[in-house]
């Protein structure tokens, strides 16, 4: 072995700490080596911090899977540039970080704690932020209010469930029997414009809230025996022994749009969230027992 040979060493710099998601702006990680550029060199690395790849970040440079990620350093080039630019959106949220740290190769580095080996990045959310404008306090006999949706226009929609009696502003709801929904829409002030009760007889439970464009909501969950949504009554498989799934959809009044259960004859289906794209398609997901039926697919 020739004993005049140096190992390529291998140091990580960043061009900035923070960038703002909105600001067409990129976090540059710069991975560089020493002595010899006569062949390409690929640098190995891991991906680690709060924000998540192809969801809040897009990388050029490298390629990422999972927690790793690999750059190579060209023929003749001492560095090479990898850029994480911010994915925008309108989600209210925390700032997000991204470090990256070096990882074994054909190559030295210092030790892990050393500033050129691992380094990160945070990603400023300039969106709207949910600041205490307001507050308002609901009464009722047993209630839990479990989610929350807000429209472009700064319209808050909550969701829940209760059972006995729930006033929210001028409203008063009262349950059927035991637990039913309640859907409330609340303006910028905090003034409740509309509350609605849906359910049934038996015991009905909301997982998730959504709201479009235009100020439609969506809602899903789970509910035993039947249910009724406007003049919607929906009926659960086996006389409400085993639950199903309820989805419906509100105007921006509060009425009933249209009111789907999905589910199967002695089996338990539970939905857990939903979501919709730009063209007005709704998505659910959630768990089942051995079979369900969607339509016309099982």
């Amino acid at each position: 072995m020739d004993e005049s040979f140096a190992p390529t060493e291998v140091t990580l710099d960043i061009n900035s700490m923070n960038v703002t998601e909105d600001s067409g702006e990129a976090l540059e990680y710069i991975f560089t080596r020493d002595g010899d550029t006569n062949n390409p060199l690929t640098v190995n690395f891991t991906v680690d911090g709060s924000a998540i790849f192809d969801t809040d970040y897009e990388v050029e440079g490298a390629v990422i899977d999972g927690t790793t990620g690999e750059v190579i350093i060209a023929e003749g080039e001492s560095e090479a540039t990898v850029s994480i630019t911010p994915i925008v959106d309108s989600d209210i949220e925390s700032d997000e970080t991204v470090k990256l740290s070096l990882a074994e190769g054909d190559y030295i580095f210092e030790d892990s704690q050393d500033e050129d080996v691992m380094l990160m990045g945070s990603i400023t959310n300039d969106d709207p932020k949910l600041n205490v404008d307001w507050v308002n306090q609901f009464s009722g006999d047993d209630y839990s209010t479990d989610y929350l949706a807000v429209d472009e226009e700064g319209n808050t929609y909550v969701t829940g469930s209760f059972e006995g009696t729930l006033t929210l502003g001028d409203d008063t709801l009262t349950a059927e029997d035991s637990l039913d929904v309640f859907v409330a829409k609340i303006n910028e002030d905090g003034d409740v414009l509309w509350a609605e009760s849906f359910g049934g007889d038996d015991f009905d439970r909301v997982e998730d809230i959504a709201v479009d464009d235009d100020g439609n909501t969506y809602f899903t969950g789970t509910f035993y025996g039947t249910a009724t949504f406007g003049t919607e009554n929906l009926e659960s498989d086996q006389g409400g022994e085993f639950g199903d799934v309820f989805v419906a959809k509100l105007n921006s009044d509060g009425d009933v749009v249209w009111a789907e259960d999905f589910g199967n004859t002695n089996d338990d289906e539970y939905a857990s969230a939903i979501d919709l794209d730009s063209e007005g398609n709704v998505y659910i997901t959630g768990e089942f027992e051995e079979e369900v039926t969607f339509g016309s697919t099982t």
